[in-house]
């Protein structure tokens, strides 16, 4: 195993951790689910919101697949969105269909939050493949293929995440060079990073740096080691000054 399948094993299996909040008691009436059902190699993900209140309500969903393969390759699948839950309604809020064997790992999570009130309302997650003793103190309950555990009074928040949707082969090698560095640091960010590459008229492709929708950094698709190096560091330097001003503007500063 090479260094990079080794940070990528350490940060696979720290993504669980410990939510610093219980979920809102107030709204006990809405249930996050996950359903899930295989067909030969193929793993289809249903995330359901139930509603067993008389209220309305306006929520947001964040849902996140984590694969890892035996030979330590780490990739995910996110989708979130907002959603509108009637009174005693079952809503599906999105699906995921996955290609998965018997010796990948695979962490399933949702979260309902009310993003107004900052509130957690109600996650499940489902663990498939996951051996015991590659789990957290915290995380006991494991799952295979055959036999699905929920983990639904678990608390997590799910850090480090890290998409790439770069299309060129500098796309690719910038992405894992980002990643590389940024498993390395000692503080990994609550939001997801994705890196995107956009077509040019020039032979060189655009690859732009997304945070929480926005486009934090952007940079050309060089094949040149010296500018890449010095790109990433202004890429890290400029998530580390967003990461500074969000937490001022969560505190109210």
């Amino acid at each position: 195993m090479n260094i990079k399948q080794v940070i990528q094993l350490i940060i696979f299996n720290c993504l669980s951790a410990i939510l610093s909040a219980q979920p809102n008691t107030n709204v006990t009436d809405i249930k996050a689910a996950i359903d899930t059902k295989r067909t030969e190699d193929l793993l289809n993900i249903e995330a359901k919101a139930i509603n067993n209140d008389d209220i309305i309500y306006d929520l947001n969903y964040l849902l996140i697949a984590i694969k890892q393969s035996k030979t330590g390759n780490l990739s995910n699948n996110k989708q979130e969105g907002k959603f509108v839950i009637q009174p005693n309604q079952e809503k599906l809020l999105s699906g995921i269909s996955l290609n998965i064997t018997q010796e990948d790992q695979l962490k399933i999570y949702l979260f309902i939050r009310n993003e107004k009130e900052n509130i957690l309302i109600s996650k499940d997650s489902v663990f498939i493949n996951i051996e015991p003793n590659t789990q957290t103190q915290n995380l006991i309950q494991t799952t295979n293929m055959a036999n699905l555990k929920r983990a639904a009074k678990e608390d997590y928040t799910i850090k480090g995440i890290m998409v790439d949707n770069t299309k060129s082969k500098i796309g690719k090698e910038f992405f894992d060079m980002l990643f590389n560095q940024y498993s390395q640091l000692s503080e990994k960010y609550t939001f997801t990073i994705t890196l995107r590459e956009l077509p040019s008229f020039s032979n060189n492709g655009i690859i732009s740096i997304e945070v929480e929708d926005l486009t934090i950094f952007t940079l050309r698709a060089i094949p040149n080691e010296e500018y890449l190096n010095l790109q990433l560091q202004l890429c890290l330097q400029q998530i580390s000054n967003y990461n500074k001003n969000r937490n001022l503007i969560n505190k109210g500063i």
